[in-house]
């Protein structure tokens, strides 16, 4: 988030591809610390590069490739990020993207007042949807029973009962996906693990 040239970073993502048939799509993003050295390194690099093309107000949305010769920039946007939940956020981070664009152009005393950066309060992620299989859904009993699920925190679904599934080979033919938060990350991960295993069984859609 840039405001009078100054940056403040509400959320860092470590996205995670998997591969589905002959192509790599979104698997999950990990929401990360707002410290340590890699994302010091991350946070240092974006900061240049938002400074470099002047984008003064507002929220930038970068993605960025690190290893062991450093960053490299794959694209960046003066935008939030496309799956961005303020609940989610402010319940992990304590802050939020939509907010600070508020208080970008709105409050800035107040986003003035913030760190630069946030303290992780729960382990989170968002668990991108791959839908093995394909028909018409008939029912979405498991995709209800997600939300039981101890971490669940949240879902957005792009298909409903009566429409057609596709298997997943990119993005667009993702069913949705879930964000997961909590504070235990064993808890974490084996609700992960659970959605994985109905995906694969074909059980979060019935289908004809």
């Amino acid at each position: 988030m840039s405001c009078e040239g100054q940056v403040w970073f509400p959320l860092l993502l470590q996205y995670e591809k998997v591969w589905s048939g002959r192509t790599k799509i979104y698997g999950q993003d990990l929401v990360l610390d707002g410290d340590g050295e890699i994302q010091k390194k991350l946070q240092d690099y974006v900061v240049k590069i938002v400074k470099a093309l002047k984008i003064q107000f507002g929220p930038c949305h970068a993605k960025v490739m690190i290893d062991e010769k450093g960053p490299v920039l794959i694209e960046i946007a003066a935008r939030v990020d496309g799956i961005s939940s303020v609940s989610l956020e402010e319940q992990v981070c304590g802050r939020s993207q939509v907010q600070l664009t508020i208080d970008a152009y709105l409050c800035q005393n107040k986003l003035k007042e913030l760190p630069f950066t946030y303290k992780r309060k729960l382990f989170a992620k968002v668990v991108n949807f791959i839908s093995h299989h394909c028909g018409v859904i008939v029912s979405e009993n498991k995709l209800q029973e997600i939300k039981a699920l101890q971490s669940f925190a949240g879902m957005r679904t792009r298909v409903h009962t009566g429409k057609k599934l596709e298997k997943t080979i990119d993005l667009a033919t993702s069913p949705g996906f879930a964000f997961l938060a909590h504070s235990d990350s064993v808890q974490l991960e084996n609700d992960y693990a659970q959605i994985r295993s109905w995906e694969k069984e074909g059980l979060l859609f019935s289908l004809k």
